[in-house]
C-alpha cells in the first residue's frame, strides 16, 4: 500500500509540473497609434463591423498614448507577448466600444474573434488593432481591448477616442 501511495504522489507531482508548463501568460509590449504599415493581413470574421479583421504581427507605434483622435485612417491598439509551454495557443480578442451604427443601421458595441498563435521557443508576439475605416466607426468614448485564453484574461487596455 505504501508503494502505491508513493507512486500516486509521484504521479500527482508530475501532473502538477506539466500543468505549470502549460500556463499561458501575456504582457503588453507597446500601445497607442500605429502606422498603416503595421497592418499585414486580413481574414474573415463575422462578428466585426466590416466582416473581416485586419491583422498585424508587429507594429510600429507612431505615438504611445491612450487618447486617440477619432479619425478615419487611424490604427490604434496594442502589441503583446504570449509565453506558454506549448506550440500553439488559441486566444480570443475582443473590443468593447461606444455604439457604432453602420450605413445599414446595424448597431455595434462589441466584437470578438479567435486566433491561433504559433509559439517558437515558448513565446510569440501579436497585435490587437482597430483600424477606423469608415466615418461611422470614428466614435468618441472609451474603447476596451482584451485578449483571453480559455476564458482567462491575459491582457487589456482602454483607449479614449476624442
Amino acid at each position: 500500500m505504501k508503494k502505491l501511495y508513493t507512486a500516486a504522489l509521484i504521479l500527482l507531482a508530475g501532473c502538477a509540473s506539466t500543468e505549470s508548463n502549460t500556463e499561458v501568460t501575456s504582457t503588453i509590449l507597446d500601445y497607442g497609434i500605429y502606422g498603416q504599415s503595421s497592418l499585414t493581413g486580413e481574414y474573415s470574421a463575422s462578428n466585426t463591423p466590416n466582416d473581416s479583421v485586419l491583422t498585424g504581427k508587429s507594429g510600429k507605434v507612431t505615438k504611445q498614448t491612450t487618447e486617440i483622435a477619432a479619425q478615419v485612417g487611424t490604427t490604434f491598439g496594442y502589441c503583446f507577448e504570449v509565453k506558454a509551454g506549448q506550440k500553439k495557443v488559441e486566444v480570443t480578442k475582443s473590443i468593447t466600444s461606444p455604439e457604432m451604427i453602420d450605413d445599414d443601421g446595424k448597431i455595434y458595441t462589441s466584437m470578438s474573434y479567435s486566433k491561433t498563435l504559433k509559439l517558437k521557443n515558448g513565446t510569440t508576439s501579436n497585435c490587437h488593432f482597430y483600424f477606423i475605416e469608415e466615418k461611422w466607426e470614428a466614435v468618441t468614448g472609451d474603447w476596451l481591448f482584451e485578449v483571453f485564453h480559455e476564458g482567462k484574461l491575459l491582457t487589456k487596455k482602454q483607449f479614449s477616442l476624442i
